[in-house]
């Protein structure tokens, strides 16, 4: 299973590249100019991993983590006023301890004119808590988050809640939790022309919620 994702989240940073370098969104639709600055600013304070380091980081087959400072940037989202936003991925797969531990944190950063042009971000995890965890959130969930490691995301209040709401989502695995993250992100309709386009999912990773999609 963790090799198949290693390969999908390989595919999905060279797709994010391919559209970003071309400037249209996953319909082929010309990206918002807007969207365009705001990803050339970005990494001037995100870094973007390179494509040889994330190679690096997946080398490990049983323990998958991206540096902390930096992060996989993700397709353009090329929808209405959310497109001028930079999504952005950091995860940690953990398979190395009996109870391991899955975690994605998704980002959004834009920089705001109205508000002196600076950089605003807010972010969710998508994970499931150590096996074995009796805490509260010990199942497969997503919850909004302010900051990392200790630190504010830029601009965002750090009066929002971290822990509630706690959503449950339709995964079982680390590959299935990465779909539920991405249709989240751009629909069901754009997720599928990702997968057709290259991401090329096995269908028993999809299975977990067919029936949420399929409705």
């Amino acid at each position: 299973m963790l090799g198949h994702l290693k390969d999908v989240l390989i595919k999905l940073d060279d797709m994010s590249r391919y559209y970003w370098g071309r400037k249209f969104d996953i319909q082929k639709k010309e990206i918002n100019n807007e969207a365009m600055d705001n990803y050339y600013r970005l990494p001037t304070e995100i870094s973007r991993l390179s494509g040889k380091e994330l190679e690096e980081a997946l080398k490990n087959i049983h323990k998958l983590c991206l540096r902390i400072d930096k992060s996989i940037y993700l397709p353009p989202l090329g929808s209405g006023e959310d497109e001028k936003y930079i999504p952005t991925l950091f995860f940690e797969c953990d398979y190395s301890k009996t109870n391991y531990r899955i975690s994605y944190r998704v980002e959004f950063y834009r920089y705001i004119k109205e508000k002196g042009g600076k950089l605003h971000g807010i972010g969710y995890r998508f994970e499931r808590h150590e096996a074995g965890n009796k805490k509260e959130h010990d199942y497969w969930h997503v919850q909004l988050i302010t900051g990392i490691e200790g630190i504010n995301l830029p601009e965002c209040p750090d009066w929002l809640p971290g822990q509630i709401p706690c959503i449950p989502t339709a995964a079982n695995d680390a590959v299935s939790l990465l779909c539920s993250l991405l249709v989240s992100i751009y629909g069901k309709n754009t997720f599928f022309k990702l997968v057709s386009g290259g991401l090329q999912i096995k269908n028993e990773y999809l299975q977990p919620f067919e029936r949420l999609i399929n409705n």
